[in-house]
């Protein structure tokens, strides 16, 4: 399929969940279909996770706020406000994904409880960093992941680094070793902890 038919596709149906007129079910299910298409690019499916997400609060704030909580309501701020400061020390012009604070797709698809997050991918190298606060169910403890992996080969040679929700400014650090090193346009390495070489 060529680009502009899927930019059409997308575009339409984001119209259709702006609209207001699709139920719960029906917005789940134009995210899973979305999701499930391979040519659908890394900012659409972010464009229709927000819209999503955006309308559920709107036309069913009892359901959002079960799917989405405002739970997740101190976790998003904080992670807005570290972005500001990364905005004044960092460059994220040539971001190949959205710069915000961003929900991720498994919360809409109800695996997962909190999955708020910020990204930064190199439109080069396709590698990108994340640090994102994630809680399985109610019963799991919340916490902070900080990631670097490449697109094209995806659990194969992630760094990831795990941190307890109350050490965010370690969970930082970690990220901004991350980021630096995708600006750069290192690539993760597969074997050792953030910091050594390719």
């Amino acid at each position: 399929m060529t680009n502009s038919k899927i930019q059409l596709q997308v575009a339409t149906l984001l119209d259709k969940i702006n609209s207001g007129t699709m139920t719960v079910q029906q917005l789940q299910n134009a995210y899973a279909n979305a999701e499930r298409h391979a040519e659908v690019s890394d900012e659409q499916r972010e464009d229709l996770v927000e819209a999503v997400t955006t309308q559920m609060r709107k036309a069913y704030p009892a359901v959002a706020n079960k799917k989405f909580g405002p739970v997740n309501r101190d976790s998003r701020q904080k992670l807005e406000e570290y972005l500001a400061s990364l905005l004044s020390r960092f460059d994220f012009s040539k971001n190949g994904h959205k710069t915000k604070v961003k929900v991720g797709g498994d919360v809409i698809k109800g695996e997962t409880l909190v999955n708020d997050y910020i990204s930064y991918r190199n439109q080069e190298t396709k590698v990108m960093c994340h640090l994102f606060f994630v809680q399985k169910d109610h019963e799991a403890p919340r916490q902070l992941h900080v990631a670097m992996n490449e697109l094209k080969a995806w659990g194969q040679n992630d760094s990831e680094r795990i941190f307890p929700e109350t050490s965010f400014d370690e969970a930082c650090t970690a990220f901004e070793d991350y980021l630096q090193r995708v600006l750069q346009g290192e690539f993760p390495s597969s074997n050792g902890p953030a910091g050594s070489g390719h």
